[in-house]
């Protein structure tokens, strides 16, 4: 391949750059896309003044409640379980950080990525969100919609769906959606109303106790741990009691950590990209090194158990 050849990027990549391979603004290294030589995602665009910035974000959060309700009013909703930064978004109004994506996790845990099923239900949300325009100055750009798989490498098998989205007088932006096959829950999720400009869609939804366990499971076996998953998990840790027993088999269901972690010691992190995480979030405070002390003395009762347990 020569130089920056576009077919080292993902069709995801490309489809919030408009097909060019130099964005306007800064690239962002993602874990989940390195299958690919060149694993990136645009971050998002530099503003002209803060009162262009929060109009952006408001129209993002419109694209975003936009796409809930395609999957809250469609067949596949009961196929589908939200977790992520959107759900704790949710529950952590004033502290967490903007949602980075729309997660979800596919039910039944043995859903195949390839099931007929599946092709389906992508393509029907890819189609629905074609030929629905969202209000008169905000537009999905259907023709640039692109998928990718993610996570072949680690955790489990998954697909991404990217959204790039227009609105009158601002830089494009697009909402992406990542699901994942495979995944086990082991607390039952609830469906819960998620209210974006005032109106609820109700989507299933997992437990906080269990998101936590997720967040730390992928700090533990990640090989590139990320400083959003740190940052949710101590905010998650410093709010929500997790037991013991569902840490332990949230990490047990994990081939990795059956094979390399059961007996090392929990949450002494090391490096984990950072650097990445506070460029998209300056006004975070506090060093790697800080947060994972957070985290660690959040985890206090849960560690005892543990600690018990084993006696």
């Amino acid at each position: 391949m020569r130089k920056n050849d576009p077919k080292e990027y993902p069709k995801t990549y490309l489809a919030q750059t408009g097909g060019s391979i130099k964005p306007a603004g800064e690239i962002i290294f993602d874990p989940a896309l390195r299958q690919f030589p060149r694993a990136f995602r645009p971050a998002a665009p530099q503003f002209d003044s803060p009162e262009e910035k929060a109009r952006w974000r408001q129209a993002r959060w419109t694209v975003i409640g936009h796409l809930l309700r395609i999957v809250g009013e469609s067949p596949c909703r009961d196929s589908l379980v939200l977790r992520g930064s959107l759900l704790l978004k949710t529950w952590l109004t004033g502290v967490a950080r903007e949602p980075g994506d729309i997660d979800w996790v596919v039910r039944p845990v043995t859903a195949g990525i390839t099931d007929p099923t599946a092709t389906r239900m992508f393509d029907d949300l890819i189609r629905a969100a074609q030929n629905q325009r969202i209000i008169s100055d905000i537009a999905i750009l259907g023709d640039r919609i692109a998928v990718d798989d993610i996570w072949t490498y680690e955790r489990v098998p998954g697909k991404r769906i990217v959204f790039p989205w227009r609105a009158d007088g601002l830089p494009d932006g697009a909402v992406q959606m990542d699901f994942v096959f495979g995944e086990i829950l082991h607390t039952a999720p609830s469906l819960m109303p998620i209210v974006i400009d005032g109106n609820a869609v109700s989507v299933w939804a997992a437990t906080p106790e269990e998101s936590l366990a997720w967040k730390l499971l992928w700090l533990e076996t990640d090989g590139f741990p990320q400083g959003k998953d740190l940052y949710d998990a101590v905010l998650l840790a410093e709010r929500t009691y997790l037991p013991w027993n569902l840490l332990h088999k949230v990490l047990s269901a994990d081939d990795w950590f059956r094979s390399n972690g059961q007996n090392k010691e929990l949450f002494e992190l090391g490096d984990l990209e950072w650097d990445d995480f506070k460029r998209e979030h300056p006004d975070i405070e506090g060093d790697a090194f800080h947060w994972q002390k957070r985290l660690r003395t959040a985890l206090a009762r849960t560690l005892a158990e543990r600690d018990a347990a084993s006696l």
